[in-house]
């Protein structure tokens, strides 16, 4: 069978990843990782569809089970070898992370998604916020912005609902910031996170270690901390 002409078309309750103009093992594998940690995730079927792979998925990813759909995302061909008319998540990657052009092909693959699957959760990568509504409007449901350096991001946008928004506000100027401060602290890390509680609304979520210079993200409230610096989650009334 020629690799263009790999059919999963008989799949059902998988997911189907459409990739970018220019996709990379690593990324794929670390994606593949992420969706498998999850219990909610881990015996689904995984489709890749990509021109990135013209000899194959690398090893990396075939020993994970991975599977290749070679072909344009924006083919309806393509998008029935992958299963899309019966997968239970659809993740539309950007198809340059940088360029809001790619926004206008991300809403054409979730309109084609839509029209085959009105029951999946279309999760679509977003360049420029002035086009989420838009992309909402064709059907997806989560939309987030390309952290292709942090595939448990997009991950988490469906596994973890809300998440996204999270991400976003502390992205955005809009938004939340973390902010640090070069306190030194020595109790638990419950007492500390009351402290600044008790002081205004700043949420301590991480510290730097006096010992080491190690940053510690959600310690057990129990734990004994030493921190050169306490980093927190501030409003922008705080700033």
């Amino acid at each position: 069978m020629k690799l263009r002409d790999w059919n999963y078309s008989n799949l059902t309750d998988h997911i189907v990843v459409l990739g970018s103009e220019r996709d990379y093992e690593f990324y794929f594998k670390r994606l593949v990782d992420e969706l498998q940690k999850d219990a909610r995730t881990k015996d689904r079927n995984i489709v890749l569809v990509s021109r990135s792979f013209s000899d194959g998925l690398p090893v990396s990813l075939t020993n994970a089970d991975a599977k290749l759909v070679s072909g344009s995302i924006s083919d309806p061909k393509v998008l029935e070898r992958a299963g899309i008319g019966s997968c239970h998540i659809a993740l539309a990657l950007a198809w340059r992370e940088n360029d809001a052009e790619s926004d206008r092909r991300t809403f054409d693959v979730v309109h084609r998604i839509r029209e085959e699957n009105s029951d999946c959760t279309v999760v679509a990568e977003c360049v420029d916020d002035e086009n989420r509504k838009r992309l909402v409007g064709a059907g997806a449901s989560i939309v987030i912005r390309p952290m292709r350096s942090y595939p448990k991001m997009a991950v988490a946008a469906f596994l973890q609902p809300g998440s996204s928004e999270i991400l976003k506000n502390l992205s955005t100027g809009a938004g939340e910031r973390i902010i640090c401060h070069e306190n030194a602290e020595n109790d638990t890390w419950e007492a500390i996170v009351w402290k600044y509680l008790e002081q205004g609304n700043e949420i301590p979520i991480a510290y730097r270690n006096s010992a080491d210079s190690e940053i510690v993200t959600a310690p057990n409230g129990k734990a004994m901390v030493g921190a050169s610096t306490i980093y927190v989650l501030s409003g922008n009334s705080n700033i």
